[in-house]
């Protein structure tokens, strides 16, 4: 399947600082980080790269489902691909955990980071 990875990789970027940024940062908290940004672009497009490879079927999911389920089951939120009951759901989370977990946290900037 085609997709925006733009629009995948927003969407990834908007989940990751909704769910891991720490409370007490998010009203401190102007955007992600430029490096944040290329490593989410980077992640994203090698995921889709590697799922496009597995041939595992992915049209199920919106652009923006894709991007923010890719972070919640990396980061083992307890949500996630497996968590939407579709076909392929389990397949996608066994692929993003590949990646692990993020520590993420805003800087003195103002910036999100994730390593």
């Amino acid at each position: 399947m085609d997709r925006d990875t733009k629009a995948v990789v927003d969407a990834y970027i908007e989940c990751a600082i909704w769910a891991d940024c720490p409370e007490e940062d998010q009203k401190h908290c102007v955007g992600p980080s430029p490096e944040f940004e290329k490593r989410a672009y980077e992640d994203v497009q090698d995921f889709l790269d590697l799922v496009g490879r597995a041939g595992i079927p992915s049209e199920e999911w919106t652009d923006e489902q894709f991007g923010h389920d890719f972070w919640l089951t990396r980061q083992g939120h307890g949500t996630g691909f497996w968590d939407r009951g579709r076909e392929s759901g389990d397949r996608l989370s066994e692929l993003s955990k590949i990646y692990g977990a993020k520590y993420a946290y805003v800087g003195d900037d103002g910036l999100f980071y994730a390593d």
